[in-house]
């Protein structure tokens, strides 16, 4: 199971930046200090990251995903958690460790 975390649009100046700058730059764009600016929007039941990517822009099989907020589409940005807290950020191509 990972955990899939997307910043939440918030009309405050820190979400605001920090969604910009991730949405441009993926991962080169990442800071420790964003971390507490995400939110955990689903569960889903895959191996890898790609998988993860696939689900969650098809959206062809909810038996895999456990809903705990709205969410869109994974996009560049976003996280993807690892079982053992590995959080792996979407990037303009392929993922990156943050």
């Amino acid at each position: 199971m990972k955990k899939i975390w997307q910043i939440k649009t918030q009309p405050w100046a820190p979400f605001l930046e920090a969604k910009a700058a991730l949405m441009n730059n993926g991962s080169e764009s990442w800071k420790p200090e964003m971390r507490p600016l995400f939110s955990h929007v689903a569960t889903i039941d895959v191996d890898t990251a790609e998988q993860a990517f696939e689900l969650t822009n098809l959206w062809n099989d909810d038996s895999k995903v456990i809903w705990k907020d709205k969410c869109h589409s994974l996009s560049v940005g976003d996280v993807v958690e690892f079982e053992d807290g590995v959080w792996f950020m979407v990037d303009p191509f392929g993922f990156s460790e943050v």
